[in-house]
């Protein structure tokens, strides 16, 4: 790399005269000179170079950067780099192509590619397959065992039979299938079969206290007591459904419960079962003070107004009318 000019020429970049006294580098494959302030190099690293010398050090200008970076010269680069195919690769190639004289069916390359013509391992991988084909692969859940549904007949409690054995407070409902039932007497049986047909009996007297007498079979998935079994406390029943019309017809009947000792309310999550609570306590507050007619609506307190039937009167022309509202 020469960086001192003998002879006057011009510059590569910017076609302008090289004297002497420019600061200028020439390139070692095209041999013009170009300025320092062209090439972006500093004058402290030119400076470095004229009192250090060295015959290892290299300059490209910047036509050659640039055309040594151009992708046709890249292509040819990766072509020069490229190994040959050793003899036995040749070889399984020559094999590989078919006998123009052969049997063998043709195949269309412009052809569709249908899912049936992959494996599963190809499938996922298949670029002609779409976004939400591969992601509903992906997200396709394992099969699993479905589970025995059994029927609660208003009439019969014979057709619930027990139900899988397991940890059952593991499992996981959907919360508008379920059914909370509080204050039901729980059996002091030591026998698990004993206590899940003694909740089976109080479940049947709910389904035969709420249900009308032409409605049809209610089916049930599970019942189970949830907490930790403790001495003369009565855990709360949870009654699985199959489906969410079931509870909701039974708690659109639960005034039919009033009087008794049990009370039936829906599944909540936690943050339902926190607002409840407050809201209970707030209407104990509110009653102890002297309000009357309070109602639970969503979790809120709510003043209930009664309706009072008052006889209306209607005044005509000639004569007045009195009629009672029934």
């Amino acid at each position: 790399m020469d960086t001192i000019c003998d002879v006057s020429s011009l510059c590569s970049n910017c076609d302008l005269p090289v004297s002497d006294s420019d600061k200028a580098l020439k390139c070692d494959i095209c041999v013009t000179w170009e300025h320092i302030e062209c090439s972006h190099i500093r004058s402290s690293i030119y400076a470095a170079l004229l009192a250090h010398p060295s015959d290892n050090l290299s300059f490209t200008c910047t036509r050659c950067k640039s055309v040594s970076t151009s992708p046709l010269r890249k292509k040819q680069k990766s072509k020069r780099s490229a190994p040959a195919p050793s003899s036995e690769q040749q070889d399984s190639l020559v094999r590989n192509v078919p006998d123009a004289n052969s049997a063998e069916p043709s195949v269309n390359l412009n052809a569709p590619l249908r899912p049936s013509d992959c494996t599963d391992e190809q499938n996922t991988q298949s670029p002609w397959l779409s976004t939400k084909q591969r992601h509903r692969m992906k997200t396709r859940p394992p099969a699993r065992n479905h589970e025995v549904v059994e029927s609660l007949p208003v009439s019969s409690a014979s057709a619930i039979q027990p139900a899988v054995p397991g940890n059952r407070e593991t499992l996981e409902f959907p919360r508008d299938h379920c059914l909370m039932m509080f204050g039901s007497e729980e059996s002091g049986e030591e026998g698990a079969q004993a206590r899940y047909n003694h909740d089976l009996n109080l479940l049947q007297e709910l389904v035969d206290k709420l249900a009308d007498a032409d409605e049809p079979g209610i089916r049930v998935r599970r019942i189970l007591r949830l907490g930790k079994r403790v001495a003369g406390i009565h855990r709360p029943l949870k009654i699985v459904f199959e489906n969410a019309d079931a509870p909701k017809r039974l708690l659109s009947r639960a005034w039919r419960l009033k009087g008794m000792d049990i009370y039936i309310r829906p599944d909540m999550d936690p943050s339902q079962r926190a607002q409840l609570k407050a809201a209970v306590v707030e209407l104990r507050r509110r009653t102890l003070e002297g309000e009357n007619d309070l109602r639970i609506v969503n979790f809120r307190i709510v003043k209930w107004r009664a309706f009072i039937n008052r006889p209306v009167t209607l005044t005509a022309r000639s004569q007045s009318h009195s009629l009672a509202c029934v």
